[in-house]
């Protein structure tokens, strides 16, 4: 999906989420993440940063940080295999790191207090920490 930043910049963004949705003992449904890729690619189809959480898929079971090719060329090489850390994220993280980070442009003049009272309502709710 294309994006356009602040500096006119188009930047493409992808991601993938999987979930499992079930009963909750509270009445209702609860939805579940059991992984995610996050990723931001420049113009000419470099990422530029991925975040990653694929407990059940590889080696690396800890939600990480990938900084690849599209951040730029003087990168050391060991940046873009080392796997940083981070905490879990949730999508409206991402999304408004587009905004505030990357200057992307939401179609919506609203988009940031959404995704501010969307990540509150999550957080009040998620059963991790």
């Amino acid at each position: 999906m294309d994006v356009i930043t602040s500096s006119q910049e188009v930047l493409a963004i992808s991601f993938t989420q999987q979930f499992e949705v079930t009963k909750s003992m509270w009445g209702g449904l609860k939805v579940t993440t059991l992984a995610y890729e996050y990723a931001v690619e420049n113009s000419d189809g470099h990422e530029i940063l991925a975040y990653h959480w694929h407990p059940h898929q590889s080696d690396f079971t800890f939600p990480h940080l990938h900084v690849c090719h599209g951040a730029g060329t003087g990168l050391r090489d060991e940046i873009r295999k080392i796997h940083f850390r981070t905490d879990r994220m949730a999508f409206e993280d991402f999304g408004l790191q587009l905004i505030r980070d990357f200057g992307v442009v939401p179609d919506r003049e609203d988009a940031e207090s959404i995704l501010e009272a969307n990540l509150a309502k999550f957080t009040a709710h998620r059963t991790w920490k």
